[in-house]
């Protein structure tokens, strides 16, 4: 009995040792980030082009079709987000939800890639197909966060959720750039073999069709979920959870709501409010709206990797920096606001001229 009982302590001091060496498995977290990185980067690789495109596919197109293009795209991730959410929860695991939100992208960047085939009455239609389709799979950002929290200790939680941010400010600055580097093919772009006309505007699709393919093998081949610091935790827990704040909740929907919708506002209007003003034509207007994309994404690396590497959240608490976000994108709308003390009316541009 007594040597029995002996192994039987040494078994519960082994597993007790183990679980304090449980620690945040940082490969499959940097593979996440990885990830991320390529999600932003063929989201905001579209931004400047998107709209140019459909003109140059349809010229008769009115912003407001555009508008609807943009929110099945935002429809689709809010939808998937869901659908997907629940599914991972029920089969215990992200990895097979992430690969199939891949494909999904893979299918929406090929539709998109053969727009120039479609007739001109459909391209709406087919446009929005493709991009609400591509929304679909980009509702993988929520399993790469919900992944990253779950995996990680309450120590590392905040630096393992920066990663997958600085991951998605990284792709926000190399989207940009690429698209600023994919102008150089030009409007007309390259004829491929007599079947394809490769151009500035088709080109994101087909760069955006890569990546996926690449974070699928990613995915598939190097990607192993680790959830020991959960199993931990939920080990130790001898008492039910407490219920949630409900209100706490709203109020981080909210702001992220806010957030998006400010950002998705500027993201959706840049182009034809620079075509509109400018007098710039869509070739223009895709450089200018991606270099400032570009230095948009700077800046957005630069704050990410302070909160990664610096731990900010420990100097002071994370509702003021949302704060200070809300009021600088609340400052963005106030300075460029059309307020009518302004003494000066700015000579709009239509089909190509002002309108005097």
């Amino acid at each position: 009995m007594a040597a029995a009982r002996q192994d039987v302590e040494k078994s519960m001091n082994h597993k007790e040792e183990l679980q304090s060496e449980v620690s945040t498995p940082w490969k499959s977290i940097y593979i996440t980030s990885f990830c991320a990185f390529l999600q932003a980067v063929q989201f905001t690789i579209f931004l400047s082009s998107m709209w140019p495109y459909f003109r140059k596919l349809n010229p008769s197109v009115q912003e407001t079709e555009f508008g609807f293009v943009t929110a099945w795209y935002s429809f689709g991730t809010m939808m998937s987000a869901i659908i997907f959410g629940y599914w991972s929860n029920q089969i215990k695991q992200v990895r097979l939800p992430l690969l199939i939100c891949f494909l999904l992208m893979m299918l929406g960047n090929l539709i998109y890639a053969a727009l120039q085939y479609v007739p001109q009455v459909l391209v709406g239609h087919v446009m929005m197909t493709s991009r609400l389709i591509t929304g679909c799979g980009i509702a993988n950002l929520a399993l790469l966060r919900a992944y990253a929290l779950s995996a990680s200790t309450v120590e590392d939680r905040s630096q393992a959720f920066a990663c997958i941010g600085s991951g998605m400010a990284a792709g926000g600055l190399i989207g940009p750039g690429l698209q600023l580097v994919l102008t150089l093919i030009g409007s007309e772009g390259i004829n491929i073999a007599g079947y394809y006309q490769l151009n500035l505007y088709n080109a994101p699709a087909l760069v955006a069709l890569l990546l996926n393919l690449s974070g699928f093998f990613v995915i598939y081949l190097y990607f192993e979920e680790n959830y020991d610091v959960m199993e931990r935790d939920l080990e130790k827990m001898c008492h039910e959870l407490p219920r949630p704040c409900y209100m706490a909740l709203f109020i981080c929907a909210a702001t992220r709501f806010g957030q998006e919708f400010a950002q998705s506002t500027v993201e959706t209007l840049g182009s034809p409010f620079t075509m509109l003003m400018f007098l710039f034509d869509k070739e223009a207007a895709v450089k200018a709206n991606s270099t400032a994309q570009l230095a948009a994404g700077f800046v957005g690396i630069f704050l990410y990797l302070t909160f990664f590497f610096v731990e900010v959240t420990k100097r002071a608490p994370l509702r003021i920096f949302s704060i200070m976000g809300l009021n600088i994108f609340a400052a963005l709308f106030v300075a460029t606001y059309p307020w009518p003390f302004i003494p000066h009316k700015v000579q709009v541009a239509v089909n190509g001229k002002r309108n005097n």
